[in-house]
């Protein structure tokens, strides 16, 4: 895999954060959708390095796009293969969400539920639907994946 993919899916993946997901979750907490209000791009400085939070979920959002770039370019640029990288990606990053970063920062799993688990997929497949649009513009009509 070109080393041009990986560095374009880490940029797609950190710009898909920055705006795509957290307008979602702006929107969805404006709208009352979302619990809590209208909230995102949090600044609230995170350990060990004391990074604001939204650039530490950004750098996240683009390992996840190095990932989601690699994927994709295996599955093809046809609208199928969008909606399985959205559906794939929304659920992988919810998951690993719960199930990873929950207990790591000492934190209880609470119980999924339906509106949980929809509330995830919506928010990470909208990450992962961003990440996918930044990368085809980046890529523009090359054929490299």
């Amino acid at each position: 895999m070109p080393i041009r993919r990986i560095l374009l899916g880490f940029i797609a993946g950190f710009l898909a954060v920055l705006t795509v997901h957290q307008s979602v979750i702006w929107l969805g907490g404006y709208f009352g959708i979302l619990p809590g209000g209208p909230r995102g791009w949090p600044v609230t400085p995170v350990p060990p390095l004391g990074v604001y939070q939204i650039f530490s979920l950004a750098f996240w959002g683009g390992v996840w796009g190095i990932l989601l770039a690699l994927i994709s370019a295996r599955l093809g640029r046809s609208l199928w293969a969008a909606i399985a990288v959205v559906l794939i990606f929304g659920a992988a990053t919810t998951a690993v969400g719960w199930y990873v970063v929950t207990p790591l920062k000492g934190r209880v799993i609470e119980a999924i539920t339906v509106q949980r688990a929809l509330t995830g997929l919506v928010i990470n497949g909208s990450f992962a639907l961003g990440a996918l649009l930044f990368l085809r513009l980046f890529e523009g009509g090359s054929a490299e994946g």
